[in-house]
């Protein structure tokens, strides 16, 4: 006899396990009903409807079972199911043996799901790095073949700058015979 959830009028909530981060469902073989008494209406408060219903699942002995079943056909109906299920030990073995079974798909799916992925990451893992590798490769070659050039221009541009300094050209003169900035010939000197 508590309010649990005070933000609302509403009196009953049926609430179900689920996954916390997706919301999938767990299972729909196990529910938790939770009635708010205190916010039943008083037209609900008397002995009819879900507060008989919440003595007879709050029942402890047959002979309280046998009283509530002869005034609600209804509860008389379940009082006979709890008596078949409880009498037919087969039907509650089959109940677990579903259960199990059950269980046992989910965790092979799973278990599936697992090796499917970890399975996944290293061929994923292995074909990026070949991958790489080769682009790596010709990057690499590219870039080598651009550094390189440059290199050999900047060479070819050193041996024409000592030899026009060797003919007594000026820095100026040369810069401007190259299409050069005076400062770059100085440094072109200077290695």
């Amino acid at each position: 006899d508590f309010v649990h959830f005070p933000m609302d009028k509403k009196c009953f909530r049926k609430i179900v396990f689920c996954d916390s981060e997706s919301g999938e469902q767990y299972t729909d073989l196990m529910e938790l009903h939770i009635l708010e008494l205190k916010k039943l209406p008083p037209e609900d408060q008397s002995e009819d409807g879900i507060i008989r219903w919440m003595r007879f699942l709050r029942g402890k002995s047959r002979k309280e079972f046998e009283e509530m079943a002869k005034k609600d056909e209804y509860i008389e109906e379940a009082y006979n199911e709890l008596k078949k299920l409880s009498l037919d030990e087969q039907k509650r073995l089959e109940y677990e043996l579903r259960q199990k079974a059950v269980r046992d798909h989910n965790m092979m799916m799973k278990s599936a799901e697992k090796r499917g992925l970890e399975i996944g990451e290293k061929r994923g893992l292995e074909i990026g790095e070949k991958r790489g590798l080769e682009i790596g490769e010709k990057r690499g070659e590219k870039r080598g073949i651009e550094i390189g050039k440059k290199q050999g221009e900047r060479i070819a541009l050193k041996r024409i700058v000592e030899n026009q300094m060797k003919a007594g050209k000026t820095a100026e003169e040369t810069a401007e015979l190259l299409g050069l900035d005076p400062q770059e010939v100085k440094e072109l000197t200077e290695e």
